[in-house]
């Protein structure tokens, strides 16, 4: 399973006027496919390419108008797993409100079309391909209680309609809430809870209803220096069929436990060196998807600054 990683970001910030922004932002990552969506032990090298783009145009103190558009392709690098490459056109455009004390109100339209090109063409087409569209009408909020304490909030609906027949079709609520909290200015703990539509991806067609809950406290004795940990809890509850599961058995239901410590040393402005280590723990109704797993991680990163 030897192979060569990596990932790597280009941003260009412009600015036309004082009252129109935006950026371009290119992404490119190549890593190890995960094993357990497949249970495959053979190298699955995954390739994920993203262009996108935003804007905005301030129409005085407290209003703005917002959009961007995002392309992002995913290709895999093991034979079996080409039925699951992946790409997506995505935009969305909305309008800002803020308050005298700096809070923020958003209404923002969301709309994707996502497609699997590698899928079974043919008469059954219909019955394999995992495309849709997805369209989204969310309300977002970040209110500051004090220089310590920040809330930023979701709320919205989702409607995704698949071609597939034995994928389900979604709608209904989706929201987010995550609290900062910075009591001193060494340490800080984000705690954050969710209800929304996700996939992994390396298995964008096997998406699911997660529902889970986070706490994440920091700590930088120095400025050079950062420690923190993660302990997270998603039930996770799946639309359609993945390619390990029994088609007569539905409504698979997974319970997902991790735990992450991260300790990151940034000896220059552009340099940070990075070490992790993740404990992961998931049960499953399928036995076939229950497993542990512990994974360590080593990074570097560069910054053209």
């Amino acid at each position: 399973l030897d192979h060569v990683a990596g990932q790597g970001t280009v941003a260009w910030d412009w600015l036309m006027t004082s009252a129109l922004t935006g950026e371009m932002r290119a992404r490119y990552n190549r890593s190890l496919a995960d094993f357990a969506s497949f249970r495959d032990p053979r190298k699955d090298l995954l390739e994920t390419i993203t262009y996108e783009g935003s804007a905005r145009l301030k129409l005085g103190p407290r209003w703005s108008l917002f959009g961007g558009g995002q392309h992002t392709s995913t290709e895999h690098g093991l034979q079996e797993r080409l039925v699951d490459d992946f790409e997506a056109d995505s935009g969305r455009a909305g309008i800002q409100y803020t308050t005298p004390t700096q809070h923020t109100f958003a209404a923002e339209y969301r709309y994707m079309d996502a497609r699997f090109p590698n899928q079974i063409e043919g008469a059954t087409a219909s019955e394999q391909s995992g495309d849709y569209e997805e369209n989204a009408a969310l309300g977002r909020l970040v209110y500051t209680f004090s220089v310590h304490t920040q809330l930023q909030a979701m709320y919205g609906y989702v409607e995704r309609e698949h071609q597939n027949a034995n994928q389900d079709r979604f709608s209904g609520d989706v929201w987010r809430a995550e609290l900062a909290w910075q009591p001193r200015p060494k340490f800080s703990t984000r705690l954050a809870a969710w209800r929304e539509l996700r996939a992994y991806a390396d298995a964008e067609s096997d998406y699911f209803i997660s529902d889970g809950f986070s706490i994440t406290p920091s700590w930088s004795p120095i400025s050079q220096i950062s420690l923190s940990l993660e302990a997270m809890w998603e039930d996770q509850e799946y639309l359609g069929f993945g390619p390990l599961d029994d088609v007569t058995i539905p409504g698979r239901l997974d319970d997902v436990f991790s735990g992450l410590a991260t300790f990151v040393y940034s000896p220059r402005p552009n340099l940070q060196l990075e070490l992790s280590y993740r404990a992961l723990e998931r049960d499953s109704n399928r036995d076939v998807r229950s497993y542990d797993a512990e994974v360590a991680a080593a990074q570097i990163r560069w910054r053209i600054l």
